[in-house]
């Protein structure tokens, strides 16, 4: 069924346009507030095709859609003759989140943020791994020879989600956790900062002594948990701050005294400590399966759950045709 078609269906068998009087969207929900919820047919509404499922909650009648979700409710603004308001759908989705806080422990509230950190980017990080893939068969069969200009450029297709990760990550993290998203792409920017950069590549050097407090230089392409870790300090801080401004000075000192505190703060304590958990982590998962395949094979099975729950398994398809390769 069109997504044009599910979307007058819907409104149809919820009483009419004339019965609807707010219609609003979350992440998988069609979320209607009624004029009269009796006059909605919930279960001729689940009977169709594209549709999850209905439910009354918080005072709205939902249809659950799926993935579809914003494409239905853009038919549906285009019938009721409203706009396509994404400010909504956020205000929408931040209550549901609330909703959901309090009964999250500890291992769920990470696994969240993994998912909602992971899942925007996963089209850029699945594109560029395939492109690995596919370069690694094409080098192998000898259609394509590393020296080329055409490797070169294949090369930089398949390895620019993953150099630029930290800027990928930047964005999700930052509106997972509220804070503006070109802040978060600016403190990537520093993680990232050619001077820093150059230097990491000469090997060992020394700190750089921002206000007598040593700042080791490491090479963060490609890296994960510095940028989430500094993010998420940067989002406290932010909030911080913004309590204590005055209104008409917070859209200049907000930002500035919260890049000036956290880009040090994250350059000389969080982004090492990211680093350090996220290269160990590597050389332990490498030492499992060069020395202990069964014991990785068990473990691998044991969070499976979680990998295909943050849709990181489609990272998993570049390798597999890479061995095949």
């Amino acid at each position: 069924m069109k997504n044009e078609e599910l979307a007058q269906k819907i409104i149809d068998l919820s009483g009419g346009k004339e019965n609807i009087d707010k219609a609003i969207h979350c992440i998988t929900r069609l979320r209607f507030n009624l004029k009269d919820e009796s006059k909605a047919d919930s279960k001729a509404i689940e009977e169709l095709d594209g549709v999850l499922g209905t439910r009354y909650q918080n005072g709205q009648f939902q249809v659950i859609i799926g993935n579809n979700v914003k494409y239905v409710y853009a038919e549906v603004a285009k019938i009721l003759g409203l706009e396509n308001d994404d400010i909504e759908q956020d205000k929408e989705e931040k209550i549901v989140k609330k909703e959901k806080k309090d009964k999250q422990n500890v291992l769920n509230k990470i696994l969240d943020v993994i998912a909602s950190s992971f899942q925007p980017i996963l089209p850029a990080i699945i594109g560029a791994g395939m492109m690995k893939g596919i370069l690694a068969i094409l080098m192998v069969s000898g259609l394509v020879s590393s020296n080329s200009g055409t490797y070169q450029i294949l090369n930089i297709v398949a390895d620019s989600a993953f150099y630029f990760l930290p800027f990928l990550l930047a964005v999700s993290v930052s509106r997972k956790f509220d804070v503006n998203e070109y802040l978060g792409i600016v403190l990537a920017g520093a993680l990232m900062y050619p001077t820093i950069i150059d230097v990491a590549k000469g090997g060992a050097a020394k700190p750089i002594y921002f206000l007598s407090i040593p700042i080791h230089v490491v090479n963060y392409s490609a890296s994960v948990f510095p940028i989430i870790l500094g993010i998420i300090i940067m989002a406290y801080i932010y909030k911080a701050i913004d309590r204590l401004i005055p209104k008409p000075l917070k859209l200049v000192l907000t930002p500035t005294i919260t890049l000036l505190i956290t880009i040090p703060l994250v350059l000389a304590f969080v982004a090492p400590i990211g680093d350090f958990l996220g290269k160990y982590l590597a050389i332990g998962v490498n030492w499992l399966f060069e020395n202990a395949g069964l014991l990785a094979g068990l473990l691998l099975g044991l969070f499976n759950p979680f990998i295909i729950m943050t849709g990181m398994h489609y990272s998993l398809f570049p390798i597999i045709i890479q061995n095949f390769g």
